[in-house]
């Protein structure tokens, strides 16, 4: 008799239920029952059944709790479909900014009454383990973090005043140290790193800094600069905002060196003559550039994916098409970022065009020349990936009879990405 086989969301993850990642075609397929296989681990069995030498073993990687989708990767909760799911953390507040480094989750905390400490960064194990509090008293809108450092743009303290500022937590030690100013400015939004400086994006201007100290570096000023950033070795890439009521074409993709200058035009936010156009976020790798763009042409809206040479030119690629619902340019939310490995793109997708103002979207995964949108969680905030997993906040409130709501966002861990 042939396995049975079913595919739920993935928010159903659970060591009792079939569970599939839904893309955007078809399901993944799981199966209640493994295929049969053989008693040998030999690389020869492998070849002719369904696994893979791992340490001269034959381990089946869609259900093997020890090989979970590789070699190697262990899964605490029960390997389902080559996949593992971890809740990291849970309860208490409403993830809405998310960095790893190589050993930590950090997230932004928001709370509704959030005076007298004020918002604060959370911080988990990549393996799970304690919730602790990095610091608290800001009013965080982007974080990075690498090995020795979390840098944050912070909007100020939303209880006791003072402007934004550009921030670094050192988080050398048993205890994350006091936050360092890098730099003040009236609102500093987003923000990047390479390994040798922090980048941010402050109103009308794009700062620099060395992470090792020193004065900052003014790269452009007096541009029209939207809340996305990314950088490369040669280059740091930004969008424009987005249009005014009843504007049509904007969000446009620009360049600076990393060593400052005149920006460059590099793109056109859409290849299409769309209307409504915005760029809700940007990546680069070393060779291109990535945007996330949204519009309309009349007959139907869309968000798209789309790909450039990072020194400008040519054809622009269209990775991946995502359409709206209702007619209307859909409201983007997310980390206003594209995170690019080696092989694939990830970022936060589009919201129902009739969910209003504020919404969680769909965690998204399309190949760097194109194919098939894999959805890979759904009610994300934002995300952050590293060299095997990709993580996320999901938010949540759950009201008591008293109608007082209680924060119940998660953090969570899928592997491999």
């Amino acid at each position: 008799m042939s396995p049975a086989r079913c595919s739920l969301l993935l928010l159903a993850f659970a060591p009792a239920a079939c569970t599939a990642l839904l893309g955007a075609q078809d399901p993944i397929e799981i199966y209640d029952t493994p295929p049969a296989m053989g008693d040998a681990g030999t690389e020869a069995e492998a070849e002719a059944s369904p696994c893979t030498v791992c340490d001269g073993a034959c381990v089946d990687e869609q259900n093997d709790d020890a090989n979970c989708g590789g070699c190697g990767l262990q899964c605490p909760t029960g390997c389902k479909s080559g996949r593992c799911l971890v809740v990291l953390a849970q309860g208490g507040f409403d993830p809405a900014t998310v960095a790893v480094n190589t050993t930590d989750v950090y997230w932004t905390l928001w709370i509704q009454d959030p005076c007298p400490t004020g918002p604060a960064i959370m911080s988990v194990g990549k393996n799970g383990g304690a919730v602790a509090t990095v610091v608290s008293g800001l009013q965080p809108y982007a974080m990075a973090a690498n090995a020795t450092a979390l840098y944050v743009t912070s909007q100020g303290n939303p209880c006791t005043g003072g402007g934004g500022a550009v921030l670094e937590i050192p988080l050398a030690g048993a205890m994350p140290g006091p936050p360092r100013t890098l730099a003040t400015g009236q609102a500093p939004r987003s923000l990047a790193l390479d390994e040798a400086s922090v980048y941010w994006v402050d109103e009308n201007e794009i700062g620099k800094m060395p992470l090792d100290g020193g004065s900052v570096t003014t790269l452009a000023t007096g541009q029209n600069v939207g809340s996305n950033l990314a950088v490369n070795a040669s280059g740091v890439y930004f969008s424009t905002p987005p249009c005014p009521a009843g504007g049509a074409q904007c969000g446009d993709i620009l360049a600076v060196p990393t060593s400052g200058g005149t920006p460059s035009m590099l793109y056109s936010a859409s290849p299409q003559p769309w209307t409504g156009v915005e760029t809700a976020a940007v990546g680069a790798d070393a060779n291109d550039v990535y945007w996330n763009t949204s519009g309309c042409d009349g007959s139907q809206c869309a968000s798209l994916v789309l790909k450039g040479r990072a020194t400008g030119g040519g054809a622009i690629a269209q990775l991946a098409s995502v359409p709206s619902l209702g007619g209307v340019v859909p409201a983007l939310i997310g980390s206003s970022k594209i995170v690019v490995d080696s092989s694939s793109a990830y970022w936060v997708g589009p919201c129902p065009a009739d969910a209003g103002a504020s919404c969680d979207g769909e965690l998204l995964k399309v190949g760097l020349d194109g194919g098939a949108v894999t959805t890979l969680a759904t009610g994300v905030q934002s995300f952050a990936v590293d060299e095997t997993s990709v993580y996320w906040g999901n938010s949540g409130f759950s009201s008591g009879p008293d109608e007082a709501s209680t924060l119940t966002g998660s953090i969570l861990k899928l592997t491999p990405k």
